[in-house]
């Protein structure tokens, strides 16, 4: 990630939560976000970014593309501003994992709404339910959102709270987050938010594809733990849905970011284009290189199953809203709707 934005003149800052004037938080996923609002008004944009997101497609968005777009077309390179909207200050995304709307994650413009939408979501940790199911920030993120955009859907949204605060299960804040994207509907645009589709952001999780990437499709990739980190399978690597808990280093080498200056990428590409060079920064294992037709149709595989899951888990609302926490009591628990598969 450094490498890259060095490469592009984008400012890099990785930093803790302490040190901020966040203290007052408990939870570190809250905090997080009271650090972007410290940081935004310095910048005329943001992209938070989770500590375990990697730039796998330096191409997708390289600097200076359009001064050689007639020869490098084809290697779609674009910016992180192409992202950008000066109508929209503050852009979430869907993961294709489930309903979630992700929080590890946003690109955010210099404006008051988007300062004041962030300070209020990382105080919004006073609104946790009690108990250890709520889902940190990754739970509020629905309702507060839902909240702000639709007031006056009163009878709604306290349903929807309701389910939060009676979620037990990982099952139940699935049912939770499928009662507020009911609310939210299937737009992107909620006047100065946006939340990019499954499939179209700027990052996407490497494990539904077995980490194989196409060079047409993908930029980055959400996983990247280095305790997770395993050894490349010999035989041949299909992209098909792995495992979470592990992840493959798409690269051979080591970076040298000395060589990650502005406009290196680019000439880069063009060597590579024209005389068949690869360097030693950014030089990929081929093993994992895809075309886009395979990654596209895997892809769009899970967001079939998961929208499938979504109709199951709006039938267990009733019971989950009504009986609440006792309901375990007196029925089997949610799981028996469908097999929960541990990915």
């Amino acid at each position: 990630m450094e490498c890259y934005a060095k490469a592009h003149g984008y400012q890099f800052i990785l930093t803790s939560d302490t040190n901020w004037g966040c203290d007052h938080l408990e939870d570190k996923f809250f905090r997080r976000h009271c650090v972007i609002a410290k940081i935004l008004p310095q910048y005329d944009a943001v992209l938070h970014l989770d500590a375990d997101i990697g730039v796998v497609n330096p191409r997708r968005c390289a600097s200076f593309c359009f001064l050689m777009s007639v020869f490098i077309h084809q290697n779609h390179l674009r910016k992180l501003e192409d992202f950008l909207d000066a109508n929209i200050d503050i852009i979430f995304y869907d993961r294709h994992y489930n309903q979630e709307i992700a929080t590890g994650s946003y690109f955010a413009r210099n404006t008051q709404y988007a300062l004041r939408l962030i300070e209020e979501f990382a105080n919004y940790e006073s609104k946790l339910p009690i108990g250890m199911s709520h889902g940190s920030d990754n739970g509020a993120i629905h309702i507060f959102l839902a909240e702000k955009l639709f007031p006056h859907s009163a009878i709604e949204l306290e349903l929807c709270r309701k389910s939060w605060r009676h979620s037990i299960t990982i099952i139940d804040q699935f049912s939770y987050t499928s009662c507020v994207r009911t609310i939210l509907g299937s737009g992107t645009d909620f006047g100065k938010i946006r939340i990019l589709r499954k499939g179209t952001s700027h990052v996407r999780d490497n494990w539904l594809t077995s980490g194989i990437w196409s060079p047409e499709r993908d930029f980055m990739f959400h996983g990247y733990k280095m305790h997770q980190l395993a050894e490349v399978p010999k035989e041949q690597i299909f992209p098909v849905q792995m495992s979470y808990e592990h992840w493959y280093n798409p690269f051979l080498g080591d970076f040298d970011l000395d060589r990650c200056r502005l406009g290196y990428i680019l000439i880069h590409v063009l060597f590579q284009k024209f005389v068949n060079f690869r360097n030693t920064t950014w030089n990929h294992n081929e093993k994992f290189i895809g075309t886009r037709e395979a990654v596209e149709y895997e892809l769009r595989k899970f967001e079939v199953k998961k929208a499938m899951q979504k109709m199951e888990l709006l039938q267990s609302l009733h019971n989950l809203v009504i009986n609440g926490r006792d309901r375990h009591l007196i029925q089997p628990v949610l799981e028996d709707l469908f097999p929960y598969e541990k990915v």
